[in-house]
């Protein structure tokens, strides 16, 4: 297949180029900029998600899959820029999914568990079926995203991943290299206590999205988790002893103390019931 990934230079996107490379896939990465790794056989190709058509980037690359993974994701930057926010992750994929539809074309969109608020988490998780009711303007510009998606193209995938971890090639993103790179600088990060998700490994998450992309059959939603519910503070002491570091280079802290809690949910962990998970 000829697979086309938005958002390729990303944390995830990097990954799911390998992935589908691995899968003998012929790979098209549309980004800003190239990103950290120079894979041979991917053609790359500029894209300026603010400014450029989803649709007319589609009508000339013609690819038989779409993968969506580019996305506003910070907190922070959301709230500074709506309209930035509402571009990259509402607009961009609805155009995308305009246009696979009229193609005929494979799409699987990346969305998020902060779309749910995390006041009364199920037993388990949420399910794929649970209504969201984001706190932040990330998860609602991704709530968003998710519906003009479906929308605009039901045979559609929107996979909701949780906080991601692994390798991100020298960069410091991701809950791993984030963490480490921000103790490498003697800074001691505070890690909440009281707040959880089902933290996954980034290449986990890369390879089923693109068998999901070569298998056209599944539709709707489906979530992407790992196999634990974890709180912050759980997966720092982790990253830490796996990196034979000291638990005190992290501070054990609060949402509250923060004033964090009105845009952090406390429990998004994710149920996975539309297909088993590889750990």
């Amino acid at each position: 297949m000829k697979i086309l990934i938005t958002g390729s230079s990303g944390f995830l996107g990097v990954h799911v180029q390998r992935a589908a490379l691995e899968r003998g896939h012929e790979v098209l990465a549309a980004a800003r900029s190239r990103g950290p790794l120079w894979l041979e056989g991917v053609l790359q190709r500029p894209f300026d998600a603010e400014r450029e058509s989803g649709e007319l980037l589609l009508s000339v690359l013609r690819p038989d899959a779409v993968i969506s993974c580019a996305a506003l994701s910070s907190i922070r930057l959301c709230e500074e820029q709506r309209a930035l926010a509402q571009r990259i992750n509402r607009d961009l994929p609805r155009e995308l999914a305009r246009e696979t539809r009229r193609a005929e074309t494979r799409l699987v969109h990346v969305s998020t568990d902060l779309v749910f608020d995390g006041k009364h988490t199920p037993q388990g998780g949420y399910a794929e079926d649970a209504q969201p009711n984001p706190l932040s303007g990330y998860g609602r510009s991704k709530q968003l995203g998710e519906r003009a998606v479906l929308e605009a193209d039901p045979a559609a995938l929107v996979v909701r991943v949780p906080l991601l971890s692994g390798e991100s090639y020298g960069r410091g993103r991701g809950a791993r290299d984030s963490l480490l790179a921000a103790v490498a600088c003697g800074e001691q990060p505070v890690c909440f206590e009281d707040e959880w998700r089902t933290p996954i490994d980034v290449q986990v998450v890369a390879l089923r999205l693109v068998e999901w992309a070569e298998d056209a059959t599944l539709r709707g939603y489906a979530h992407l988790a790992g196999p634990e519910r974890l709180s912050r503070h759980e997966l720092g002491l982790r990253v830490l002893a796996e990196a034979g570091l000291s638990a005190e280079r992290i501070r054990n802290g609060t949402r509250a103390g923060l004033g964090m809690e009105h845009e952090r949910p406390r429990d998004v962990s994710l149920a996975c019931t539309r297909g088993a998970v590889p750990v």
